[in-house]
């Protein structure tokens, strides 16, 4: 379930940045991911999100990063977040 207040994404040539207000994710037990060709980076700038990755959950404040491959089932809770993010192809990505 995702409900939020999303602002207008923003394309640029195959990388997406978007903005989220009062949002709330919650995301348990993902078996597939839903695009495996992409990064996705997340800054929290209020509220909390706890991320799990099998086994391990690690929650997240304002001001840090969540870096999530795609490729990569995971699960997201998160209650009255704002945040901002960026989608990157992992074609675009430097290794």
């Amino acid at each position: 379930m995702i409900d939020a207040v999303r602002d207008n994404d923003l394309h640029l040539d195959g990388v997406q940045l978007w903005s989220m207000r009062d949002g709330q994710v919650v995301c348990h037990g993902v078996d597939e991911p839903a695009d495996p060709e992409t990064y996705n980076l997340c800054l929290l700038q209020d509220g909390e999100m706890v991320y799990a990755l099998g086994r391990q959950e690690t929650a997240y404040g304002p001001g840090d990063i969540v870096v999530h491959d795609s490729s990569r089932p995971a699960g997201i809770r998160a209650a009255h977040v704002t945040c901002v993010g960026v989608e990157i192809p992992k074609a675009m990505a430097v290794t």
